[in-house]
């Protein structure tokens, strides 16, 4: 509003000083012309001053006009569209709930997790890779230190890993001292019936174990790597460039 009085009266003024007439002779010469009507009955006669008229009255009927229309609506007339903050805040939440959505139906997709877990293992070369008993107990004792939070006494990795390999060596040598030993199917029908019970537990604990696998699924399947076959192990890649592509579980997605 300042901008359209100061253009009137320095306009006006102007006009005043060079045809030689009255600053209310001026501003009413002016005010005429940028709201484009027109009397007449005042008008310029030197020619740098018709040139300015040519030039002050596009100006006022292309950009200041135009612009205080678009500004009085801005201010005054309500937007009937325009969100409020609760709502944006609504909106926004709405929409998280919405991905976590699309995220477990994604996941529930997937009719095979298992399929997953086979195809896993021989992208990563480990399906010709025999399970020796020392490997299978040392997985088995490392997700039940887990499973009790005993990991989480440790400062790093390496101490939790020398823990888990004492009990390991304790365990292999009790069933040597008892002089026992399992048949491939034995042992197959024990990891069978775990994987059982673990699903059970999964489903008790209020979790829907197919979605809660898949997660599990794609949180491994993102930790890049390759095999060594040196000591017949697929080796982890933790340089700050695979870090970036881990994917963690998100086993909310799987709640019931």
């Amino acid at each position: 509003m300042l901008t359209y009085i100061l253009s009137l009266v320095l306009t006006g003024f102007m006009f005043s000083q060079i045809e030689h007439v009255n600053f209310i002779d001026g501003l009413y010469w002016s005010s005429c012309t940028s709201l484009t009507i027109g009397y007449g009955d005042i008008a310029p006669h030197s020619s740098v001053m018709k040139v300015f008229t040519i030039a002050f009255a596009h100006f006022w009927a292309f950009i200041v006009i135009p612009s205080v229309i678009a500004k009085f609506f801005v201010v005054f007339i309500e937007d009937m569209n325009e969100f409020t903050h609760e709502e944006q805040e609504d909106i926004k939440s709405n929409l998280v709930e919405i991905t976590k959505m699309l995220k477990k139906e994604k996941r529930m997709k997937t009719e095979n997790p298992l399929g997953d877990i086979v195809s896993w293992n021989k992208e990563r070369r480990l399906d010709n890779v025999f399970p020796e008993d020392d490997t299978v107990v040392y997985c088995k004792l490392e997700e039940l230190f887990e499973f009790l939070g005993i990991n989480k006494a440790f400062s790093n990795e390496k101490e939790f890993k020398f823990l888990v390999n004492k009990y390991k060596q304790y365990i292999l040598e009790e069933a040597q001292v008892y002089g026992v030993s399992a048949t491939i199917e034995e042992k197959v029908d024990a990891l069978c019936d775990d994987t059982v019970f673990n699903t059970g537990f999964v489903y008790r604990y209020g979790y829907e174990p197919t979605i809660a696998l898949n997660e599990t699924v794609a949180e491994i399947d993102s930790r890049i790597g390759s095999f060594d076959d040196t000591s017949g192990k697929w080796i982890k890649r933790k340089d700050d460039e695979a870090k970036a592509l881990w994917y963690t579980a998100d086993y909310s997605l799987a709640k019931l």
